[in-house]
């Protein structure tokens, strides 16, 4: 141990290339998954809130798991490792260059402590876990959601565009016989509605672009047959080009047409069954918005041509897609394995 040198007294090229390898990965494909809460429209990230040993008193404790705290230590340690980081970050393959994405900064304050996290607000996805869900939609319509500061330190605002919210079986109960009723609830499901009712009004358009359900239950399947599918996963001889990532965690982009029903659907509907329940009773109502306001902008001849691609692009089903787990995956049934198939789901 007399020969051990502090880290502080290593030479500079040593302590960087230490600091570069600690680094995870950053690649073009790689997405981050921030959980964050909401407010004067302003997104705001959580506590870092990771229990020094394991919370027995309460077992339904929830640290934050987001992405921006992967390399919080090589953030808070100091200078030279911030800078480290930051160049890290930024990667020159990114289709139009460094331009292409800009980031931003997310500031953690704890005790006397002020940490910024890196993120991306037009490629990462948000995950809203709010404290008061009403208090998001004070307006009358969907705020456009941003992030106060960018890297250099200005007042440039950079917008959201991908959200996400943590999926719930509890949600298809007592759900409400309209979308107004269910847009006023100070819950989860009512901030989903209040997005979905703003898509098809398209009221606000710096309102979030996309909507995610996060279901680390659901189960998923490659099928080529849909013109959309699974973006990242058309046929089955591709690989996952996009892969979005947490602090512990790895999810992919499906659409619902990839979603597999769960045999225990009854007792706790899966993402799927809550989104295709979401559709049948509420399609109508978002076709009818959307079919109010187009018809308020009909000029020309292809008014009925515009309101069917109006009619399909708010059914909640194409709305709303899901992050499910890579290792959920399934395989098509054969006439083999059909019966044991359906009797473990």
């Amino acid at each position: 141990m007399s020969t051990f040198h502090p880290f502080t007294n290593l030479p500079v090229e040593l302590r960087l290339q230490i600091r570069n390898a600690a680094c995870l990965p950053s690649t073009s494909r790689g997405r981050g998954i921030h959980y964050v809460n909401v407010r004067d429209d302003q997104v705001m990230p959580l506590s870092c809130n990771w229990p020094l040993k394991p919370d027995l008193e309460r077992p339904n404790h929830q640290p934050n798991r987001s992405a921006y705290l992967t390399d919080g230590g090589l953030w808070r340690a100091c200078k030279e490792s911030r800078e480290v980081v930051r160049k890290h970050s930024r990667s020159k393959n990114w289709p139009g260059g460094e331009d292409a994405v800009r980031p931003a900064i997310l500031t953690i304050r704890e005790d006397e402590e002020r940490w910024h996290m890196m993120v991306y607000s037009s490629r990462d996805i948000f995950a809203i876990r709010a404290d008061n869900w009403r208090s998001i939609y004070e307006k009358s319509y969907s705020p456009r959601l941003y992030i106060p500061n960018n890297v250099s330190g200005t007042n440039v605002r950079r917008f959201v565009k991908n959200v996400a919210i943590e999926y719930d079986h509890k949600w298809s109960l007592n759900l409400p016989s309209s979308l107004y009723t269910l847009r006023e609830e100070n819950s989860a499901r009512g901030y989903l509605a209040r997005l979905l009712i703003d898509r098809a009004s398209t009221r606000s358009k710096g309102a979030p672009e996309n909507i995610w359900l996060i279901d680390k239950k659901a189960l998923w399947m490659r099928n080529p047959k849909y013109e959309e599918g699974v973006h990242q996963v058309s046929t089955p001889k591709q690989n996952i080009a996009t892969v979005y990532r947490d602090f512990d965690a790895e999810y992919i982009d499906v659409s619902c047409g990839h979603a597999v029903p769960r045999k225990d659907n009854k007792v706790h509907p899966s993402s799927l069954a809550f989104v295709t329940k979401l559709g049948t009773r509420f399609n109508s109502q978002l076709f009818g918005i959307a079919q109010h306001l187009t018809s308020l902008n009909r000029r020309s001849s292809d008014y009925e041509i515009s309101f069917r691609i109006t009619y399909q692009h708010f059914a909640v089903t194409h709305a709303v897609r899901l992050l499910v787990s890579p290792d959920n995956e399934v395989k098509p049934c054969t006439k083999g394995c059909k019966t044991k198939c359906k009797d473990i789901g």
